[in-house]
């Protein structure tokens, strides 16, 4: 199963770096990256996660200038996101919180931030609260606000923690 879901990842890799026009120049290239999965070492397959990261990363930090991101960069994000890449279902989120390239779709942003954070991303967690404290697509929710805030601080968002000590503050939650 994490073989197969490894040689996914670095599939849609492979494929947003050609179209792209990064670092895959010539189909024997390809192959040769696609023979080294199939005969991977440990090595081999951490070196493709880095790349997919850095890849997430650069994709990240566009959403978060809210540039908007190319259908080829929505289309590896949709698909990392699909078999279960957390940091690509936060970004969709994002885009679909801001309307950056789709249109504003808070229901999806919260479908999206809620696939991340239940895999473990406290950024998304932190989102999610934020939906549910600002009633977007949601009801607001001062109590799952909350608790979902606890669970990205929990995990290390700064943010989270900023944001619950503030509604224990305001007197929103007890």
């Amino acid at each position: 199963m994490q073989k197969q879901r490894t040689i996914t990842l670095i599939a849609i890799l492979l494929t947003w770096l050609t179209l792209h026009g990064c670092a895959i120049n010539s189909p024997s290239i390809f192959h040769q990256k696609a023979k080294t999965v199939n005969q991977q070492s440990n090595k081999s397959v951490s070196s493709y996660k880095e790349d997919i990261n850095a890849t997430l990363s650069y994709l990240s930090k566009k959403s978060k200038k809210k540039e908007p991101l190319e259908k080829k960069d929505f289309d590896f994000l949709e698909r990392a996101c699909s078999i279960g890449i957390a940091q690509a279902c936060f970004i969709l989120g994002n885009m679909y919180k801001d309307g950056l390239g789709v249109s504003k779709d808070y229901k999806k942003a919260i479908e999206l931030f809620s696939k991340a954070c239940n895999s473990g991303l406290a950024e998304g967690c932190f989102n999610l609260g934020f939906m549910y404290e600002n009633g977007l697509g949601v009801s607001k929710d001062y109590k799952k606000a909350a608790e979902l805030y606890s669970k990205a601080c929990n995990s290390g968002d700064a943010e989270g923690c900023t944001y619950l000590g503030t509604m224990y503050k305001d007197g929103l939650v007890s």
